[in-house]
């Protein structure tokens, strides 16, 4: 595609063998914390850029041929450090002291909120970035995110805005740590320090509807994450 900036192929990670040495070594040098773009894509089998329903994760996300409009999708390339394989759509943090390069976990308080990263790459495939390799965070523009694991508090109506959740653990696949939900101003929902913090964790604006029941799917999200 045209715009692409990156020496990174989107829907990819820079060992992709999934045996990645701990140490930033030889090339990986010039390309962690390097902000890239891509054209605004999607796979043409699993998740689809025009849905308007939320979407059920499926293992073949990867495709770069199907150009969605002329938008573009910024991010930067990080290393995760986590100890785990960080999944496609989910919101990550960044290493307390290396933000901007190394990627440590799932965003997983509001309170405070954490100094969020970004979603992994969303065409990778299921497996997500394996420990200790680099691959793409999505920043800004059209993307997916995957909803709470469970029970969500209320329905999402396209232009919501999106937050994080807070959860028990960074590191932890099957709780509500990287996933997001919607967020409502409203003076009897949120007041105080919470409207504060709800309004420095918000990652974007919903581009589709979810009802409660749409849990851990995808939802598209307008980011705008810096």
């Amino acid at each position: 595609m045209g715009t692409n900036n990156s020496p990174l192929w989107r829907g990819t990670t820079w060992y992709k063998s999934g045996d990645a040495p701990a140490d930033v070594v030889g090339q990986a040098k010039a390309i962690v914390g390097l902000p890239v773009h891509y054209d605004n894509t999607r796979a043409t089998i699993g998740l689809q850029s025009s849905s308007t329903t939320a979407t059920t994760l499926t293992s073949a996300w990867k495709d770069e041929s199907v150009l969605v409009d002329a938008q573009r999708v910024e991010g930067v390339l990080a290393k995760n450090v986590s100890g785990i394989a960080l999944l496609p759509g989910m919101l990550v943090r960044w290493k307390s002291g290396d933000v901007g390069r190394f990627i440590d976990g799932y965003v997983n308080a509001t309170t405070e909120p954490e100094m969020i990263a970004g979603i992994i790459d969303d065409h990778l495939a299921a497996a997500g970035c394996p420990d200790d390799d680099i691959c793409f965070v999505q920043q800004k523009g059209p993307c997916r995110a995957i909803t709470k694991y469970q029970d969500m508090a209320a329905d999402v109506a396209v232009g919501d805005f999106i937050v994080g959740i807070t959860s028990k653990l960074s590191t932890a696949q099957t709780t509500d740590s990287g996933r997001v939900q919607q967020v409502s101003f409203d003076s009897t929902d949120v007041t105080g320090d919470d409207l504060l913090d709800a309004a420095m964790g918000i990652i974007g604006r919903a581009l589709n509807t979810a009802i409660t029941t749409v849990t851990n799917k995808a939802i598209a999200v307008q980011l705008n994450i810096r």
